[in-house]
């Protein structure tokens, strides 16, 4: 697959970012960290020791369908309970123990919604604050830490939404300051752009009617695009102002019943439904148009033609699609034509809406199953290889009341640990590779001893504590439009920080003295530190600076020297620098300062 990966630092960023990235990755929204199916750790089991897969904790929730989420060591889920009235809950566990730290509750009465088991979207968590959007479109923003309210919109009432036969469920997106979902509101709001921070309304697009989808955001052409699959349309937006780009008719035969999410694969975008079948579009790289490769459909969902899939998102790799079919069979087609290469029966038992999660890890494709099994698997085009299959979860009745049951909650990977779902239950267990000799910066802090850690934490606060950070940092402009963009030449950067102090977990807090860009600030910053093997890494994902404009960075500390990449919308660079803690009393001269391209547009009213 087509992925873009950011890994970048900064100078400021040591001060002004919360920092992600712990002793594993987390999964903070739908389909993982990148919203692409993909499970990015290592050192994780290659086969089961048994039937059943041993438990680490577990929890009691009610029915739902939306899948667990999991970040700065927390998870979340949703549910709904009826007796001794109709609500809809937001749950909060601990990721290591599974005790629960906060449950947020609100009156929820469903209407006209067939397959009530409760809320469907999966929470997404964004620099400490925990989004959850319900069956009825009660959109809530919570804090993560304690679940407070910070803001919540009525989206059915505020919109006048023409609630679909099973209600809401595209899960949300955050993109920059945005929370965009799909909605099938009145008046041109099918998709809706709000302020993440306040719940007021930003932009909104499309006439068009709503389906369960979820969107995603991709690059195209040099621009970030919205790509969502309404009811009527697969289309391409502008996530900052709602303006389409592009649209391609995919209108219902019999009903909306779009779910899966769409996929992008190199220059492709696939979609595929029960009904209607599939449509692959190419993206066109020189300006922000598609072109409609195929589309195919049989004469029913029982004599189905190329892929009509229904919960499950299809998987693509070296040019081939692998789904689930209507009634469960896995096949596998050419993406070139839409052909069929090989079917098989064996991933999940043959039964109309059969389910099947596929998430890729390495070279593996790990494939979760309505009969709550794991199965480790690898795809080609020569057939479906079982490596390893263990029960996780019983099915329940709450999802669907027959066939004893089903688990359709997609699972979330993090931290080496699985966590999954079902009407009853939400657990957890371990999927390290036990011994592992990873050089990961996960691995390599689950094997560090308390003494240890603590040790490091404290030459950490020693080298922090009353520093100066004083190099150099060399910028790339990427608007000037060439095709290989160079650095220009160094200029010089200074930061103070005054004290640090440890909260609790990864969480610290620096009080820092911002001396950049002709700016002198003074801030309390929460972020969070990660190490690899004894030396800490401080981490920056696409975070608003206080009058410098959004940046994602990585930097590492290593005796009394810095370093590190980053990255802003337009510009980027490196930096290094070193160390050094003045003795009281000794004046410190305010550094030079140099600012970024544009960078009387960038954030310059974010304080």
């Amino acid at each position: 697959m087509a992925r873009r990966h950011n890994v970048i630092s900064i100078g400021c960023a040591i001060v002004l970012g919360i920092v992600s990235g712990a002793a594993g990755d987390d999964w903070p929204q739908w389909r993982g960290p990148a919203r692409d199916g993909v499970w990015r750790e290592t050192g994780i089991i290659e086969r089961f020791e048994g039937p059943q897969i041993p438990i680490k904790w577990s929890a009691e929730i009610a029915s739902g369908y939306s899948g667990p989420t999991v970040a700065d060591g927390r998870v979340f889920v949703t549910d709904r309970v009826t007796e001794p009235k109709q609500l809809e809950r937001v749950h909060c566990f601990d990721a290591n123990t599974g005790r629960k730290l906060w449950t947020h509750a609100y009156d929820c009465p469903y209407r006209n919604v067939s397959y009530d088991a409760g809320p469907r979207a999966a929470v997404i968590i964004d620099q400490g604050r925990a989004y959850s959007f319900g069956t009825m479109g009660d959109l809530f923003c919570l804090n993560a830490a304690d679940g407070k309210v910070i803001w919540h919109r009525d989206l059915d009432a505020d919109y006048e939404v023409e609630m679909p036969i099973w209600g809401l469920a595209a899960s949300p997106l955050i993109e920059k300051d945005l929370i965009i979902t799909q909605i099938g509101g009145a008046k041109g709001a099918c998709l809706i752009a709000l302020d993440k921070h306040t719940g007021k309304e930003r932009w909104r697009a499309l006439d068009d009617r709503v389906s369960y989808s979820a969107p995603i955001v991709i690059d195209q052409a040099g621009e970030r695009v919205l790509v969502c699959w309404t009811g009527d349309h697969l289309a391409g937006l502008d996530p900052q102002s709602g303006r389409v780009h592009w649209k391609i008719k995919f209108e219902p035969t019999r009903m909306i019943i779009g779910i899966a999410t769409p996929v992008l694969y190199e220059d492709y975008l696939f979609v595929s439904n029960f009904f209607d079948g599939s449509l692959l579009v190419k993206l066109n790289q020189d300006r922000l148009a598609v072109t409609e490769m195929w589309r195919r459909r049989g004469p029913s969902e029982q004599q189905t033609d190329s892929l009509q899939s229904i919960i499950s998102t299809p998987y693509i790799s070296e040019d081939h699609i692998y789904g689930v079919d209507s009634y469960g069979e896995l096949r596998c087609l050419k993406l070139a034509t839409g052909d069929r290469v090989w079917t098989s029966l064996d991933a999940v038992p043959k039964a109309r809406w059969a389910t099947i999660h596929f998430v890729e890890n390495g070279e593996h494709v790990w494939m979760f199953n309505e009969r709550g099994e794991l199965i480790i698997s690898r795809l080609s085009p020569s057939g479906f290889e079982e490596i390893s299959r263990a029960k996780l979860l019983e099915p329940t009745t709450g999802q669907l009341p027959m066939r004893g049951g089903v688990c359709w909650s997609h699972p979330a990977f993090a931290n080496r640990h699985v966590y999954a779902r079902n009407d009853k239950a939400l657990v957890c267990a371990s999927l390290a590779k036990l011994g592992s000799a990873s050089d990961t910066i996960a691995t390599t802090a689950v094997r560090k001893t308390e003494d240890d850690q603590l040790a490091l934490e404290q030459r950490f606060i020693d080298t922090l504590t009353g520093a100066v950070f004083s190099g150099h940092s060399q910028m790339v402009n990427f608007e000037d439009g060439t095709s290989k963009p160079t650095l220009q030449p160094p200029q010089p950067e200074q930061y103070t920080l005054s004290s640090v102090e440890k909260l609790q977990g990864d969480k610290w807090i620096i009080q820092a003295r911002i001396q950049y860009a002709g700016k002198d600030i003074t801030i309390p910053v929460m972020v969070r530190v990660v190490w690899a093997g004894d030396t800490p890494v401080i981490t920056l994902d696409e975070m608003t600076l206080p009058f410098l404009g959004t940046y994602s960075a990585r930097v590492m500390i290593y005796r009394d020297f810095y370093s590190g990449t980053w990255f802003g919308d337009c510009y980027g660079g490196v930096m290094a620098g070193q160390i050094s803690r003045p003795a009281e009393g000794d004046s410190k001269v305010a550094p030079q300062t140099h600012e970024p391209p544009n960078s009387d547009s960038a954030g310059a009213n974010d304080m």
